[in-house]
């Protein structure tokens, strides 16, 4: 799995207010007596009768820091090693990301170290799914609105959300029972453009018997994968390549980290 260094830039704002006081000196008049007919002008201001005392001001406690948490992950390693052992694998690597302290561990076992490129299958659609959100945060596409909003031949299935591709409830037909469901095959053939692989499977006729109303069921992976990454292209105007490189790439610091389709390599 690609081994992401985060650095979050920091940005600090500066204001700086500015007081101007101008004093006006009257000029020509004698100053006792102009201090003697303020005294007359201006009355004693007091407070009203059992007003308490108002209370010095005293500076608040500083803020506390909040403690590091600590991890123990000591009884992973005999666990792992184990089953690296058991299944004559040639090792393992295991990263933990905590929400708020990031990673909090990384091991490796056997010939797997930090360095080491795998691919990582289905986990990918975690990465997908985040761009499509990313283009929702950025206000180029809803997730929760049809993707006729964004693509013409969205029409094709009218009701069909991004949303519901990326929890694979769209009611397209999925992986399963049929691998090589034979209207979605252009999501195996490294030939083309997501674009019109997208296209062809949400408007392909061949599939009117076999696909059901969205937030129906649950049918897992495939060809609903390939249409939301089509939307995804259309809704920023930018590849799927170009989209993995602004958002993930490189604010990331990542020296690895693309698709390929893996089924044109296993020759």
């Amino acid at each position: 799995m690609p081994h992401a260094r985060s650095s979050r830039p920091l940005v600090l704002f500066s204001f700086l207010l500015s007081f101007l006081v101008v004093a006006a000196a009257g000029c020509g008049a004698d100053e006792t007596a102009n201090e003697s007919a303020a005294a007359d002008v201006a009355p004693e201001i007091t407070a009203a009768p059992g007003t308490p005392e108002p209370e010095p001001d005293s500076d608040p406690e500083p803020e506390s820091e909040p403690e590091a948490r600590s991890y123990d992950f000591s009884a992973v390693d005999p666990i792992v090693s184990e089953f690296v052992t058991e299944n004559e694998l040639n090792g393992a690597g295991l990263i933990i990301v905590q929400r708020d302290d990031g990673v909090v561990f990384d091991g490796y076992w056997g010939d797997f170290d930090e360095d080491r490129i795998s691919l990582i299958a289905s986990s990918s659609k975690m990465i997908a799914a985040g761009v499509l959100m990313r283009l929702d945060d950025d206000g180029l596409l809803d997730i929760d609105a049809p993707i006729a909003d964004v693509v013409g031949w969205g029409m094709a299935n009218p009701d069909i959300t991004p949303a519901q591709l990326l929890s694979n409830s769209s009611g397209l037909v999925g992986l399963l029972p049929n691998p090589s469901y034979g209207p979605y095959l252009c999501q195996y053939v490294a030939v083309g453009s997501l674009q019109e692989c997208g296209e062809r499977i949400f408007t392909t006729p061949d599939d009117d018997a076999d696909i059901v109303d969205p937030d129906v069921e649950f049918r897992y992976g495939g060809a609903q994968w390939q249409v939301a990454g089509a939307v995804a292209e259309a809704a920023s105007g930018r590849s799927w390549a170009e989209l993995i490189d602004e958002i993930y790439v490189r604010p990331c610091g990542l020296d690895v980290l693309a698709y390929n389709n893996h089924f044109a390599q296993l020759s």
